[in-house]
């Protein structure tokens, strides 16, 4: 039965007031939050561990509430939260909250919170300040995580200054502050970023490099395919990396539910996703335990996965990507790592688990990743099919793959000019060149066939309007700050579970 397997969660947030009080705009984003939705970030000790008994939660990875601390501010922070951690290690384990404003010192501080403090990975906001992490000043972070074999968990986090006016519109400020984050605009951002970095080709450089993003994808799943099967279309060579978008997403990318309990975008997910890659995870406080545990056992009983896959969700899949075991006590780094080398499987063999499986060696660059070691030889097959048998590169679907070895290796040209009979290889070259050579024929072949578009619309009187009173202007300083308070109002009206209201996910 579902209702009895252990859980770990791995998005569940907590505030360290020393951490705000070193900031006034980190103080006032948190003010207007209510008493008890501030008193449960602020407590790590019986009240949430008497929460996480009555909802089957064996395990939380701890992480801090977005803010934008300093290296010194970074550093007392995660020492105070590996005490914490030492003090309950069955139940806490935790993500370094890293200073991003600074690349160096946050890859510093990661490597220090591994090695030294026993931390599973790190936690970080979406963007800086609007600066986004393609930018390479921001990949040591990366470079460390992928040594230490640790997940970097990309949170949402609100949109810059400079973008929160895009969500104003003809409704009220509060409807745009849902829009620009928790209703959407947070979410599209961590997808839209997570192709940022593959198109700068973080995963090309690291490519054992882990990332979790949550919230069932954040937009990507239902997205993946069309990007896919759109970019190998144009065939672009600086999109198409060198370890293609599909093969990052199946080999790189870990997903968690993170306050979204429903079975409809879990279904999308498990359509691109395989169960192995999706972990259970509430965003606590801002959603509740009860419902993580409710859901599954909501997807227990739906069928669209296996019980074995259920349990991998709950529990399994984190404790092979972080390296521990629900109930175990790992404060020790050295016994950390040892857990996460298959040591001590006499323990888990009392709690009637078998022992979990020797870890994969990494694969060299390009080499594909399988997703377990029982799966590797059939991954392999599969991905042999699409690979090309000229150049190597390897593509989404085989009749991707046949098209490319035709055109671009075997000459084939199926693109061919009505006007002058010239053959083309790839479709972007032929429309490039009809729009550039015989504009003029294409434009008169269309007003003698009524489809001119040119002119259709010159005379209805539209065509200049404008929208006038759309886009009030308004200070960005006031928006950012009108921005917070929409939140904390709606946290304050949400955070009673009970109610029956929806939560801030």
């Amino acid at each position: 039965m579902a209702s009895s397997l252990p859980l770990i969660t791995l998005e569940e947030h907590y505030v360290d007031h020393q951490v705000l009080s070193n900031s006034q705009e980190d103080t006032h984003a948190y003010s207007g939050f209510s008493q008890p939705l501030m008193n449960k970030l602020g407590s790590l000790g019986d009240d949430r561990l008497a929460d996480l008994d009555a909802n089957s939660i064996s395990m939380q990875v701890l992480s801090h509430a977005p803010v934008d601390p300093s290296p010194p501010v970074c550093r007392g922070a995660n020492d105070r939260l590996a005490a914490t951690v030492r003090r309950n290690p069955s139940r806490y384990a935790a993500f370094a909250l890293l200073p991003m404003g600074d690349p160096q010192a946050a890859a510093e501080e990661l490597n220090r919170c591994v090695s030294d403090l026993g931390f599973v990975g790190a936690l970080v906001n979406n963007h800086h300040k609007g600066s986004y992490y393609d930018d390479p000043r921001y990949w040591p972070v990366f470079s460390t995580a992928q040594g230490l074999d640790v997940p970097v968990y990309i949170h949402p986090t609100f949109p810059s200054q400079d973008k929160i006016y895009q969500y104003r519109g003809h409704y009220s400020d509060s409807v745009a502050q849902m829009l620009g984050a928790w209703g959407w605009g947070w979410h599209s951002d961590v997808g839209l970023h997570l192709l940022r970095l593959y198109a700068a080709g973080l995963f090309d450089l690291f490519p054992r490099l882990k990332v979790v993003i949550g919230h069932m994808g954040e937009m990507l799943p239902f997205q993946l395919d069309r990007i896919i099967d759109i970019t190998e279309d144009m065939n672009t060579p600086e999109w198409n990396r060198p370890r293609g978008l599909r093969e990052v997403w199946e080999n790189n990318i870990w997903i968690t539910t993170s306050g979204m309990f429903s079975l409809a975008p879990m279904t999308c997910l498990l359509k691109v996703t395989t169960p192995d890659k999706i972990m259970l995870s509430v965003d606590y406080p801002f959603s509740s335990n009860e419902k993580g545990k409710q859901f599954i056992n909501d997807l227990w009983n739906s069928g669209i996965v296996s019980g074995r896959d259920v349990e991998g969700i709950a529990y399994r899949n984190a404790e092979a990507l972080l390296k521990l075991r629900a109930g175990e006590d790992y404060s020790n780094p050295a016994q950390k790592r040892a857990l996460g080398e298959g040591v001590n499987d006499s323990s888990r063999k009392k709690r009637g688990r078998p022992p979990k499986e020797s870890d994969v060696p990494a694969p060299e660059p390009g080499a594909p990743m399988p997703n377990s070691p029982v799966e590797s030889e059939a991954a392999t097959r599969r991905l042999e099919k699409r690979k090309c048998q000229y150049c190597q590169r390897i593509f989404s679907r085989i009749e991707h793959r046949v098209r490319h070895e035709k055109t671009t290796h075997m000459g084939e040209k199926p693109f061919q000019c009505q006007h002058c009979s010239k053959a083309f290889s790839r479709s972007d070259n032929f429309h490039q060149h009809l729009r550039t050579v015989h504009s003029n024929e294409t434009t008169s072949t269309n007003q003698q066939n009524g489809e001119n578009s040119t002119n259709s619309n010159s005379n209805d009187g539209n065509s200049g309007s404008g929208n006038d009173q759309a886009g009030t202007v308004f200070d960005q300083s006031d928006a950012a700050t009108s921005f917070f308070e929409g939140l904390q109002t709606y946290a304050n009206e949400h955070n009673s579970p009970s109610e029956g209201k929806e939560d801030w996910q």
